[in-house]
């Protein structure tokens, strides 16, 4: 056996929870100096509800740049659920899989706020704010929520809905044209979809195949190690303080 036989690897990349910032810092954290190996595939497990749609955008963004350093390609696995953001990075991969049962698409956002302006009051409790500038209390937790904080946070949802669904299309778009689907079915059929089966996304294109990473390294890459260089865990926001404002 070579050297470069020796050095072969599948680096295995697995993002679990919801997509944040520690995620994105784990990830590259975990990149680094991985391109010493002799990558000969890049493979990302994903199991999240969704999240920061910024960082699902930087965590393809470090792997699409590994990816170039080493020349190896990139396939993405979705395993219990890929949802609202998380489908950006299923979308990235060269090629995309789901498993038998899995759960991909919902590729909507949501924000939810908490209120305490009741509590405050049976506890005679007073909050003061004091701003310097007018947008500076927006979705303030101790006041009821104004008809324009909703404006803005629908704007903010719907831009972020606008960019994932782009995104879909342009890193999806010869198989969607292969398939024959026009604008108004991929709104129909992918978008406004509660969520879909992997039997359902395959028939559609949106993704490559519905099988496991396991046999895909098996029938692909016998014999060459995986190097488990990443399992990134994010839990739920404990805190009332994290748990304000949460968007997925």
């Amino acid at each position: 056996m070579g050297l470069l036989s020796f050095l072969e690897r599948v680096v295995h990349i697995q993002l679990y929870g919801s997509i944040s910032t520690q995620m994105t810092e784990s990830l590259i954290k975990a990149l680094k100096y991985k391109h010493l190996f002799s990558v000969q595939l890049i493979a990302v497990s994903i199991n999240s509800p969704g999240g920061s749609l910024t960082q699902a955008k930087n965590i393809n963004l470090a792997i699409k740049n590994f990816s170039r350093q080493t020349g190896a390609p990139v396939f993405t696995f979705a395993e219990d659920v890929c949802l609202s953001a998380a489908n950006s990075i299923l979308a990235a991969g060269n090629r995309s899989f789901a498993n038998e049962f899995s759960l991909v698409g919902d590729y909507a956002f949501n924000m939810q706020t908490l209120g305490f302006k009741d509590l405050i009051n049976a506890h005679n409790i007073s909050v003061n704010t004091v701003t310097a500038g007018q947008n500076k209390a927006k979705l303030n937790m101790f006041e009821d929520l104004k008809e324009e904080d909703k404006k803005w946070v629908y704007h903010m949802l719907y831009e972020h809905e606008y960019e994932l669904k782009n995104h879909i299309i342009n890193s999806r778009g010869n198989t969607f044209q292969q398939l024959g689907l026009k604008n108004e079915d991929l709104e129909n059929k992918i978008f406004r979809a509660p969520v879909l089966t992997s039997q359902d996304a395959l028939k559609l294109g949106v993704i490559d195949g519905v099988s496991t990473l396991e046999r895909v390294i098996n029938d692909k890459y016998h014999g060459v190690k995986v190097a488990e260089i990443m399992k990134a865990h994010t839990p739920p926001p404990s805190s009332p303080k994290n748990q304000a404002l949460i968007m997925e």
